[in-house]
């Protein structure tokens, strides 16, 4: 799965001398727009473009597609039901991250085969 990152575009403003509301006026965009690019959430493509055109440069220059870290995976083949089901129990107190230290979760983590996630 892949993520949209703004990255670029926070360093072409550096080089650019520009501040997030500068390019709001020179853009047109609204501050709730600037928000969610700055929480790297989803914008029209409007937004878009009218961001390229204040900074004349192309969408490739503020944007850019990584490879979602967030969670890691894990497969469940070759397990017996009573693991997976093990698994299942175990993943709502896991989810909710009741846990002492990242180590404990690790390690329980490792033991149950639980997707865990990278923070």
């Amino acid at each position: 799965m892949y993520a949209v990152s703004y990255k670029k575009l926070w360093k072409l403003l550096i080089d650019k001398d520009m501040k997030k509301k500068d390019l709001c006026v020179a853009a047109g965009i609204s501050h709730a727009s600037m928000a969610k690019l700055g929480k790297s959430e989803n914008v029209t493509t409007d937004v878009l473009v009218k961001i390229c055109t204040a900074l004349q440069c192309d969408i490739g220059d503020i944007m850019e597609l990584t490879q979602d870290t967030k969670y890691e995976r894990r497969r469940y083949d070759g397990r017996t039901n009573s693991e997976k089901n093990r698994t299942c129990s175990g993943q709502a107190n896991f989810e909710m991250g009741w846990w002492e230290n990242a180590d404990a979760k690790r390690s329980f983590a490792k033991s149950t085969g639980l997707l865990w996630s990278i923070h």
